[in-house]
């Protein structure tokens, strides 16, 4: 049976680059957060201020607003598996405490949606509030209905919770003993 995992920051790394600070200018970041594409890309005057910390030793990039931000070395890796479902945006990253630009990582916009969650089986949260009822329920621990995901897709964004993205194992798999720093892959359940 085909396996998938949740693509998550390492929070449990702190020896790791990660972003202190943003100024968005006029740029809407939730663009990031739906997988729709970002026409005209991210403007170069928006700008994502990181420490210092073992740059070259960093693949995926933890930060507050949730971008999936990538080393090129890891971009590299996986290109072959998601060169068709994805967007790969320029970013500027600004080392404050060099006072200059950090090269080779881009933001991932992941643009394949998928509905496959079983909502009967994954564990769910619903606002108590009344007021809030309309927003539907948040996602804790998705399980997926693998019959509903084309075996050829190896990364996605949930459907009913864009903010979940799915790696396929096979894909996870192929990283193994490459070095990548940053990216922990959660394996999920399946039905």
């Amino acid at each position: 049976m085909r396996k998938y995992h949740e693509l998550l920051f390492d929070s449990s790394r702190t020896d790791i680059m990660g972003v202190l600070d943003y100024d968005m200018k006029n740029f809407d970041l939730t663009k990031l957060w739906l997988g729709e594409k970002v026409k005209g890309g991210i403007p170069k005057d928006v700008v994502l201020f990181v420490d210092n910390t073992n740059i070259e030793h960093t693949d995926y990039v933890g930060n507050p607003i949730t971008w999936i931000i990538m080393s090129d070395k890891l971009i590299n890796l996986m290109y072959g598996y998601i060169k068709d479902d994805v967007e790969i945006l320029d970013v500027n990253l600004f080392n404050q405490s060099e006072s200059k630009y950090v090269k080779g990582f881009h933001v991932i916009n992941p643009l394949r949606k998928i509905k496959c969650l079983d909502v009967e089986k994954s564990i769910l949260s619903y606002p108590v509030d009344e007021e809030f009822k309309d927003l539907g329920f948040t996602v804790i621990k998705p399980v997926l209905k693998i019959k509903d995901i084309p075996e050829h897709v190896h990364l996605f964004r949930l459907e009913e919770a864009k903010n979940i993205i799915i790696f396929s194992d096979s894909l996870a798999q192929s990283l193994r003993g490459k070095g990548i720093n940053g990216v922990a892959f959660v394996k999920l359940d399946t039905t």
